[in-house]
């Protein structure tokens, strides 16, 4: 992961970013109002940035979200969102992968990301996985393309569901369990 050079694409970019002790405390304390057993730590890390906004990084939190992806791909892989390729690539060396289709709406961290994750098992399709049309059936399917944890992410949790089931044996979201668990809270329902 850390062979991805900095650099910028029209309002994208990669670079380090730092994270401070005091963050790290504001961070946690959200991370524990949520749910996840995840601590962020300070430091230096990798991030992708769309118009100066953060999309994902490489600090322990961010990899810490890909244990579920890592224990549960299989065979013909279905994931939405490159990010910086992290997944991707570390799925490619795992023996129980056979192929990777990885679906990126933006063309421009295509560019960034594409030549650092290259890899025969591994094949990047521009698109908005709103509107992909499988060609093939996937035994594992990975969304990870909201860059923040909230409630609202559901709707679309259950869209692509939908859309996807019929190609895909299993599903797996980004912290879907901790978008419940927040609905449940606020309307005064069972954790």
């Amino acid at each position: 992961m850390a062979d991805i050079p900095e650099g910028r694409i029209f309002d994208w970019e990669i670079r380090c970013y730092s994270v401070s002790a005091e963050e790290v405390a504001v961070t946690n304390r959200r991370l524990e109002e949520i749910g996840w057993p995840f601590r962020q730590e300070a430091g230096c890390y990798l991030g992708l940035f769309n118009a100066n906004r953060f999309i994902m990084g490489t600090s322990p939190v961010e990899l810490w979200t890909l244990i579920e992806p890592m224990k549960n791909a299989q065979g013909h892989v279905l994931l939405a969102g490159l990010g910086l390729g992290i997944l991707a690539r570390a799925l490619a060396e795992q023996d129980k992968v056979t192929s990777i289709t990885v679906v990126e709406l933006s063309q421009e961290v295509i560019s960034m990301v594409e030549p650092y994750t290259r890899h025969r098992k591994i094949k990047v399709v521009q698109g908005d996985i709103f509107k992909y049309s499988p060609a093939m059936h996937f035994d594992y399917a990975w969304i990870d393309i909201w860059n923040r944890i909230t409630p609202s992410n559901l709707s679309e949790m259950n869209i692509l569901e939908g859309k996807l089931q019929p190609y895909c044996s299993s599903i797996g979201f980004l912290a879907k369990s901790e978008c419940v668990k927040n609905i449940n809270k606020s309307i005064g329902g069972d954790n």
